[in-house]
């Protein structure tokens, strides 16, 4: 009986020390955006941008201006015998231009692919196709997230 009370004291003050935080709290934001375009008003570009203002009124001294561009390319990857796509190849690139405190401009891509079955039902395919853009428009800004606090 002692032995189980000691072992649940022992794992409980081991799970009470960890503590959640978000990785990408405005706390350890070492970035401010000064200003955001975008080159074409597409839905990606719109949601990049929409998730980048939140980093508008973080209070840094390193001030970053942004460009932004998207492309999306959906691709038949493979076909069947009756020469129908059988799978497809969603591509999604964001080209970024970075300006830092006027004297640094970088150009960089992220680029995110994923290939999926096609359906017979073109509905839900295009639901599937959705889902997908959002999933890699959330990776790349995630990437560009760790990209700004880095340099």
């Amino acid at each position: 009986m002692k032995k189980t009370i000691i072992i649940f004291i022992l794992i409980n003050s081991l799970l009470s020390g960890c503590k959640y935080e978000p990785i990408y709290s405005q706390k350890k934001i070492n970035f401010q955006i000064s200003e955001i375009q975008i080159q074409n008003e597409n839905k990606i570009n719109l949601n990049i941008e929409k998730r980048l203002y939140a980093y508008k009124n973080v209070n840094s001294l390193k001030k970053i201006k942004l460009d932004l561009n998207s492309e999306k390319t959906i691709t038949i990857s493979s076909k069947d015998s009756r020469g129908d796509p059988k799978k497809f190849e969603m591509q999604i690139i964001i080209y970024l231009t970075v300006t830092k405190n006027e004297n640094f401009t970088k150009k960089i891509e992220f680029i995110e692919k994923f290939k999926y079955n096609n359906t017979l039902n073109k509905f839900d395919l295009r639901a599937y196709e959705q889902n997908i853009e959002e999933n890699l428009v959330n990776k790349i800004y995630q990437e560009i997230l760790v990209y700004l606090s880095t340099i």
